[in-house]
């Protein structure tokens, strides 16, 4: 049975030798092989870096406009936001009898705080709001004339009484 053993690994050994010019040859073409791969991604690795610093330029470039179209858009939102304000408010003045001058003063978000607020300002104004005013020099309150001369003004207020 040693002898059994001993020819095994007698012959193992001579299998080994005999292989290994051949395993030399075949780690050899292994390697060359893994090189050959190794040069194909490096290559292939360095295409992609360069296609994609030129997709990020891409994506920056597209990204800028995009923002671009977003803040005009805001812009377009606010100034309609700000026109449809203007309008409510002169709206509002119009039906509570205050003149386009005192429309810009008034105050809220709604149209129920506008006309709250026109409501005040009629209050504080007194009646005479929706009226022409006239003060003692025959002018009317917004500074433009009656159409007649003071004195003929005062002549026709005092003959009416």
């Amino acid at each position: 049975m040693a002898e059994d053993t001993a020819t095994t690994a007698d012959s193992s050994e001579e299998t080994t030798t005999e292989e290994q010019p051949d395993a030399s040859a075949s780690e050899a073409a292994t390697v060359r092989s893994l090189r050959a791969e190794a040069r194909r991604w490096r290559t292939e690795a360095q295409e992609n870096r360069h296609k994609a610093s030129e997709f990020d330029k891409l994506q920056a470039a597209t990204k800028t406009e995009a923002q671009r179209q977003a803040e005009a858009q805001l812009a377009l939102q606010r100034r309609a936001e700000e026109a449809e304000a203007r309008a409510l408010r002169l709206e509002v003045a119009h039906e509570k009898n205050l003149p386009v001058a005192l429309a810009r003063r008034l105050q809220g978000s709604t149209r129920e705080e506008i006309e709250s607020d026109a409501d005040e300002l009629t209050r504080s104004l007194g009646s005479q709001t929706g009226k022409a005013k006239v003060s003692d020099a025959g002018q009317r309150a917004s500074g433009e004339a009656p159409g007649k001369s003071p004195s003929e003004y005062l002549r026709q207020r005092l003959t009416e009484r």
